[in-house]
């Protein structure tokens, strides 16, 4: 299961991390992986670094084994 976060300019995520991303409000939205800039505004995709301006929703990639203790 996804435990997806609604995204909140105010209080966003840590930067330069990846995180699964999907921006809900588009009509063919979809869910890829990107990470945080350091503004608040901006998330860029990981596989072709494609700014991406509507994210809504955000979900930290946790692999099995990984440390996750600093969150």
């Amino acid at each position: 299961m996804i435990n997806w976060i609604k995204y909140d300019p105010a209080n966003p995520p840590t930067h330069d991390m990846e995180y699964l991303v999907i921006e809900e409000d588009e009509p063919e939205s979809m869910i890829c992986t990107a990470y945080k800039h350091r503004d608040p505004e901006i998330w860029i995709t990981c596989h072709d670094h494609v700014v991406l301006p509507k994210v809504t929703h955000y979900a930290p990639i946790n692999l099995p084994g990984e440390d996750t203790s600093n969150e």
